[in-house]
């Protein structure tokens, strides 16, 4: 399985200000930075679209992707979200006001873009990856997303807090290889955690530690402003298994 978080450019690929993930080229994890990074014929390669949920930095992306690809052959793109996100996405964004409404296009001409509900728990098969959306704990109803070839799984967990339930749906997954999880704040900031909804270092460190050893822990969502004292604080709780995810580069799990 090949991953990859987009990089925002502008000479701060380090730093992670909107969430997209690219499983296999083909399949997008969120959509805060697609449309803005790749070739249009690179996007193009993207047919199927998962939204964890509906903040800003996970969909703003989508309308100029969406705007960029439409137009250029090849399947129809597919997003898939719960009937909340859906909800959101129609009142707020493809509402002919923001965006075309392609919502109301797609069902009386042709159907640019297909819209699928989601149910927590129910897998769906699209390009070789099974991919099955579990409960988060955010403050907007949000998901994380495991994504299974067959051979390994890995899951992105982007944006939530504790949660014991996730920790205990991911513990049951056959052969998971990585965890992608929300990392978005050092100690320091342990109440504005709290209030938004996200990971601190030792929240992530406790999670990391419940885990069996062969599952890759990955740090991913810290907060740009953040970001130094986040790793420091990280290679002080977990030493050499500190891991933090790069945006732009590819990373490969095999059996």
């Amino acid at each position: 399985m090949k991953l990859r978080l987009l990089s925002p450019g502008g000479g701060t690929e380090f730093l992670q200000y909107l969430t997209s993930y690219i499983l296999n080229e083909s399949v997008a994890i969120d959509a805060g930075s697609l449309g803005l990074s790749g070739t249009p014929l690179e996007q193009a390669k993207i047919d199927h679209v998962f939204i964890t949920h509906s903040h800003l930095d996970h969909v703003g992306g989508l309308p100029i992707f969406l705007d960029t690809v439409l137009d250029l052959g090849g399947e129809t793109v597919s997003v898939h979200a719960s009937e909340w996100v859906l909800d959101c996405l129609k009142r707020d964004i493809f509402n002919d006001r923001l965006m075309p409404d392609f919502f109301r296009i797609s069902e009386q001409g042709p159907v640019f873009l297909k819209f699928h509900p989601q149910i927590i728990g129910q897998s769906i098969t699209v390009a070789g990856l099974r991919i099955t959306p579990i409960a988060a704990n955010h403050v907007v109803p949000t998901v994380a997303y495991v994504a299974d070839d067959g051979k390994v799984a890995v899951a992105i967990a982007t944006d939530t807090a504790p949660c014991e339930n996730l920790l205990s749906d991911l513990k049951k997954i056959p052969h998971l290889r990585a965890l992608l999880l929300d990392c978005s704040f050092p100690r320091s900031q342990k109440e504005l955690a709290k209030i938004s909804g996200h990971m601190t270092t030792d929240d992530f460190a406790a999670v990391a530690r419940q885990l069996e050893p062969g599952v890759e822990v990955w740090a991913i969502h810290i907060k740009p402003r953040f970001h130094a004292e986040v790793i420091a604080e990280l290679k002080e709780l977990l030493g050499d298994c500190a891991r933090v995810l790069a945006p732009g580069q590819d990373y490969f799990w095999v059996e």
